[in-house]
């Protein structure tokens, strides 16, 4: 964040997307939360992971088969041979009682910790944020007091130079002040 926001463009850009002037935690948090590409990353992993449970507890896909069989390629006969024969069936894999239930529960169990695991990506993102916003909060108050000590210093060395063009003041204040 400091990095980010140490180029007028970047603060401007900031601005724009209505964070504030000045910058404030809550709404750098909020604007995270809702635009950083790792957090959005995490919760489409869960998003995803969340469907899971009801396809690991569904039956497999059923089979359908066709099948055609004769002696010769030259045109399509059924029944002139005891050889030739066509077939239409189909198949549904039943798993064993309890199994679909065990993987729908062990799918729940890693969507719940893909909800977890995008909760700390979250938390991570969040917490280099708040400690980029306290190394920026630190900059800007330096930053003010050094404004405020240019601003004395400068009143100071007005103040030797008219001293010093009434009479009152000696060169060497003036040379210091500046």
């Amino acid at each position: 964040l400091a990095a980010v926001l140490s180029t007028p463009a970047m603060c401007r850009a900031v601005d724009d997307d209505g964070l504030g002037d000045p910058l404030k935690l809550t709404a750098a948090i909020a604007y995270a939360r809702g635009h950083n590409a790792e957090i959005r990353a995490a919760q489409a992993k869960w998003r995803a992971a969340q469907a899971r449970p009801a396809q690991a507890g569904a039956l497999p896909d059923p089979m359908v088969e066709l099948a055609y069989h004769d002696e010769g390629f030259n045109r399509l006969r059924l029944g002139d041979t005891d050889f030739a024969f066509a077939r239409v069936g189909g198949s549904q894999e039943l798993p064993f009682p309890g199994k679909r239930g065990l993987k729908r529960e062990i799918a729940t169990h890693a969507a719940e910790q893909t909800a977890e695991e995008a909760r700390r990506v979250e938390l991570d993102v969040v917490s280099r944020l708040t400690m980029a916003y306290a190394e920026y909060a630190h900059l800007d108050e330096l930053l003010d007091i050094l404004r405020r000590n240019k601003a004395l210093l400068e009143k100071f060395a007005r103040t030797a130079e008219a001293k010093y063009a009434v009479g009152q003041g000696i060169q060497q204040d003036v040379l210091k002040a500046h």
